[in-house]
């Protein structure tokens, strides 16, 4: 039997393309919030399998709308944060410095994540899971 686990690498490839996501403004998009965060990922797929490590590190019984609330409140992110990419990615990058030296991390699988990213990952999980 095979483990199903990402590997290390597809896990940093994942975190690093969320970092380096390109950034495009949506000027007047009516995206909701959700699906601008969820817009993050390069690689949905390997999101959503990460995601699955995260809900199991969460408490028990998230959903996706409270995940997204959660992050967009962590964030600061306002109704005009959340129609340019590029303001959406800086606030969730400062959020996750903030997390990290804050010591807001969470122990997914033996790695050490903001809480953020954690909750980012465990939406797309949910996402994917049509649990929206």
């Amino acid at each position: 039997m095979t483990d199903q686990r990402p590997s290390r690498r597809n896990f940093a490839v994942l975190i690093a393309g969320v970092a380096a996501w390109p950034g495009s403004a949506v000027a007047g998009s009516s995206k909701s919030p959700q699906s601008m965060l969820l817009s993050l990922f390069e690689h949905s797929q390997s999101a959503c399998a990460i995601g699955a490590l995260c809900l199991n590190s969460l408490p028990p019984g998230q959903t996706a709308r409270a995940l997204t609330e959660a992050i967009v409140a962590a964030a600061a992110l306002d109704a005009q944060s959340l129609k340019s990419r590029p303001a959406i990615k800086q606030r969730i990058a400062e959020q996750v410095a903030r997390d990290f030296s804050e010591g807001a991390v969470v122990n997914v699988d033996g790695w050490m994540l903001s809480l953020t990213e954690t909750r980012l990952c465990a939406l797309a999980a949910l996402s994917m899971d049509g649990t929206v």
